[in-house]
């Protein structure tokens, strides 16, 4: 890559790191402070719920907004309400109060669903050859938030949840106003000015439905859909099953910090194996790695346990996301791109908000061996979707 986009795409990286560390903070203990916010159990997840929630109802407006303004301003506009909610999560704390710490999560997700769009502004800002490595290399700085993550949630969960002026949360307004900072440096990110004008991107943008019929474009969205749904769920359950098994807050840490980094160590090298051996092998690699987190899970108990299966589960969640993302890059002209990557995030998002509801509930019905028995059928069925040969998929005239 050359040297003027190798500052933004660091920049774009960092914030990724900070961003994942909000998102891992949220994952560690959020769900611990839902329960004792809540009168009832079932709704420990929601706050979680309402992240995911916000990150779907702010993709389209979001993508929107950049298309008109650019992308830094999107960020920017995604930082301010992200620490709007955190000052409400942290208010709710103070409080004693659920459904104001649940809504200060909803504007967490606004922040989250505009940096959704990190991933594909490092695929413009590169030459073509390069994008699968942009895309990689920037999910890469989530490498950071294996560590900084579950440290800030369990510096947060050691000032107490309903004491001290609700300070659990205040390690996540550190991170925002260092994104703030971030953004004031980052220039402005615009695609790729080496990259030769052809026919295709000069041609007229076609409707969305045309877009997404294309296989390509389905299989694509199956991928990051079903891999990205998995992850969240099986994420969401696991510091309250391993509350439930006995385990501590610092136990709980470690594991969700392992987990982390099978999502993002890989991204150093899943650009390179993509731009090797093609988008196919690496999504089977995914869907590998999701049976054998699965298996684990089943057939035995322990902190070991734990910690091969989330690792496994980030693993799988890393080939499925970078790949998928990859993949839908060529599905779409410049044009098309702001509704063709808004679309997608929106299935996603949809998705993850049903499924990350229903953690708390079916943990409580089925326990957490049942819970990784019922994603078994599940990954059965993404083989088929994802992985199915199709002949277009090499043809660039489909663009």
């Amino acid at each position: 890559m050359k040297t003027p986009w190798r500052l933004p795409l660091g920049l774009l990286s960092a914030s990724q790191a900070i961003s994942q560390s909000i998102s891992v903070f949220i994952m560690t203990l959020s769900g611990v402070a839902g329960a004792v916010l809540a009168t009832d159990s079932t709704l420990a997840t929601l706050p979680i719920a309402a992240v995911v929630f916000g990150t779907l109802v702010g993709l389209i407006p979001l993508a929107r907004w950049m298309s008109l303004k650019g992308r830094r301003s999107g960020f920017r506009l995604g930082v301010g309400l992200g620490t709007l909610g955190a000052i409400l999560a942290l208010s709710g704390l103070a409080v004693d109060n659920f459904w104001l710490f649940t809504a200060g999560h909803f504007f967490i997700g606004l922040q989250q669903g505009a940096f959704q769009y990190l991933r594909f502004a490092a695929g413009e800002l590169v030459p073509e050859k390069h994008r699968s490595r942009g895309i990689s290399l920037v999910l890469a700085g989530g490498v950071i938030a294996a560590f900084l993550g579950p440290w800030l949630a369990f510096l947060g969960r050691s000032m107490g949840l309903k004491s001290m002026l609700g300070l659990a949360y205040a390690p996540i307004l550190i991170l925002y106003a260092v994104l703030v900072i971030l953004f004031v440096l980052t220039p402005e990110l615009s695609s790729a000015t080496h990259v030769k004008t052809s026919n295709v991107q000069s041609a007229p943008a076609r409707n969305l439905m045309a877009i997404m019929g294309q296989p390509v474009y389905l299989q694509s969205l199956a991928g990051s859909a079903i891999g990205y749904a998995l992850m969240i769920f099986m994420m969401t359950a696991t510091p309250l099953a391993m509350q439930k098994a006995g385990f501590n807050s610092g136990q709980t840490s470690w594991i969700i910090q392992w987990h982390v980094l099978g999502m993002f160590i890989p991204s150093f090298f899943t650009g390179n194996l993509i731009d090797r051996w093609g988008h196919r092998p690496i999504l089977a690699l995914g869907l590998l790695a999701f049976t054998i987190d699965a298996l684990v899970a089943i057939f035995f108990q322990g902190m070991w346990s734990f910690w091969i299966s989330l690792t496994l589960l980030g693993l799988g969640w890393n080939f499925l996301y970078t790949a998928s993302t990859s993949r839908l890059t060529h599905t779409y002209r410049p044009v098309e791109k702001e509704k063709a990557q808004a679309a997608h995030d929106l299935v996603v998002f949809t998705v993850n908000t049903l499924v990350t509801y229903e953690a708390a509930q079916l943990l409580k019905l089925a326990g957490w061996s049942g819970l990784n028995l019922w994603i078994l059928p599940l990954i059965a069925v993404s083989a088929v979707l994802i992985l199915f040969p199709n002949r277009t998929e090499k043809k660039r005239s489909l663009l």
